[in-house]
């Protein structure tokens, strides 16, 4: 996932914020959460008490350097909390336990695909960057090879 328009913010402070309760959307990159969540998703995430979550929530959170939006598909429940089990809607394996220190937050609200143009914006930027600099190499080279 990457930020929503906050697209410069590390990892870490979009992560810091969404604890403390700020708003901010975030884009999904992934495909686990087809056909609800298409990539390209915004997601609007809500900070969420972990005993309110409950068995079909999608939640988010954090594995490893990458914020994650999975279904709670089984709630155990442990001395420092319950524990999650999720799993991507459109994959048959469930994820690791997801503890409530890796929770970030509860999905609230997503849009379908109001959120390609991040993710398709700098491919069509670079693209274009390369069409413009190709036709001006073509131009110059086709100048110098014209006689006289």
């Amino acid at each position: 996932m990457v930020p929503g328009p906050d697209i410069f913010a590390t990892l870490d402070e979009r992560t810091a914020r969404l604890r403390r309760g700020e708003t901010g959307d975030v884009v999904l990159l992934g495909s686990s959460m087809w056909p609800l969540l298409p990539a390209g998703s915004r997601l609007t995430p809500e900070p969420v008490d972990p005993a309110a979550i409950r068995v079909g929530d999608v939640i988010l959170f954090e594995r490893g350097p990458w914020l994650i939006a999975h279904r709670v598909v089984h709630i155990e429940p442990s001395d420092r909390g319950p524990v999650f089990i999720t799993r991507g809607d459109h994959v048959q394996l469930d994820d690791f336990p997801i503890t409530t220190e890796r929770l970030v937050g509860r999905v609230r609200r997503h849009g379908p695909l109001t959120g390609l143009w991040l993710i398709a914006a700098p491919a069509l930027t670079a693209a274009t960057c390369w069409a413009v600099a190709a036709r001006r190499a073509g131009r110059r080279l086709l100048s110098l090879l014209r006689p006289g």
